[in-house]
């Protein structure tokens, strides 16, 4: 069985051999990285070698006025919109009293995949994605998610790669030019999902897209202890509010004010005990909410302006509006 496929293998060569003609190798190796397949010469789009059991033919020529497409494995007239090699254009100019058409035909665009086989060691930016580059030394990469294409690579975010010293860079000393520049992490690739239960990025990191520098709300964890750290409309990562030693209660971060507070400032829908003086007079009051007898708070203009806690061993008494002996 093994033997037929293998004829037939060399007989689609020989066709091959039939109409695109052979020309002399130069200096450039060709390295075939599957049993069968086509490679272009990265150098002349109009060469390609064909693979078989994993060894490359002679380089092959298309017909003039062709290229070798990577992507669909075939020649292809070299002005066609499907060529992926040369990238031709035509314009036309409208002078006020002829028409003229110019067609320009811009030098020639390698594929990653020509690149890389060129220099093992070269490092470039990806076009689109100024986070993403290309490390042709990475050929394989068995432990990273599956949406990586062979040699790509990505910054640590909130890194950026910088075309010039080809390397990962602080945000503020990289130019992306025509690159998307993401200020998100969940938009770096490294922080989506790959399997089913993955928890959400949104989840696990912080969003600081425009919002200001410092404290502020983390998304999809209001009203609880976490907050986001933001600078420059990036997530520098999050915190969780201290402990309050005076009131001896948890805070939580308050989106309304920007800043941790006492259980007692939290809305009860959020699960607080926020203390209510919008219908109360100036003065202070009792803990109506908890009923501790230690703490006490002062009420100005319908506002909560001061929680209080009385020395250990002593109870706030409503009527001296002063902390007493728990005995008394």
């Amino acid at each position: 069985m093994a033997s037929h496929i293998y004829q037939e293998i060399l007989a689609i060569f020989g066709l091959a051999v039939l109409f695109c003609s052979t020309v002399t190798a130069d200096h450039f190796q060709p390295v075939c990285r599957s049993q069968v397949g086509f490679l272009r010469h990265p150098q002349n789009c109009s060469l390609y070698f064909m693979c078989i059991r994993g060894v490359p033919s002679p380089p092959l020529s298309c017909p003039p006025g062709f290229v070798f497409s990577i992507r669909y494995s075939v020649c292809l007239p070299v002005d066609t919109l499907f060529n992926d090699c040369y990238v031709s254009r035509t314009t036309k100019s409208s002078p006020p009293t002829t028409t003229t058409t110019t067609t320009t035909t811009s030098t020639p665009t390698l594929s990653v995949e020509e690149r890389c086989q060129m220099d093992r060691t070269a490092v470039f930016p990806h076009p689109g994605q100024c986070q993403l580059f290309y490390n042709c030394s990475n050929d394989a990469q068995p432990d990273w998610p599956s949406f990586f294409d062979r040699y790509l690579d990505e910054c640590e975010y909130p890194l950026l790669f910088n075309a010039v010293t080809s390397r990962c860079e602080d945000f503020h000393d990289v130019t992306c030019g025509d690159r998307v520049e993401h200020v998100n992490r969940c938009s770096y690739l490294r922080s989506k999902c790959v399997t089913s239960h993955c928890v959400p990025c949104w989840v696990r990191f912080a969003t600081c897209s425009d919002l200001p520098d410092g404290m502020n709300v983390f998304v999809g964890r209001e009203w609880t202890p976490y907050y986001a750290i933001c600078k420059d409309n990036r997530s520098l990562g999050f915190d969780v509010c201290p402990f309050n030693d005076t009131l001896k209660i948890p805070e939580f971060f308050s989106p309304d004010q920007g800043e941790c507070v006492s259980l007692y400032e939290v809305p009860r829908e959020h699960s607080g005990y926020q203390l209510d003086c919008s219908t109360r007079d100036d003065g202070l009051y009792l803990d109506d909410v908890t009923s501790r007898p230690d703490l006490y708070y002062r009420c100005h203009g319908g506002h909560l302006t001061e929680i209080n806690v009385c020395p250990s061993g002593e109870r706030f008494d409503k009527a001296t509006d002063l902390c007493v002996s728990l005995g008394i």
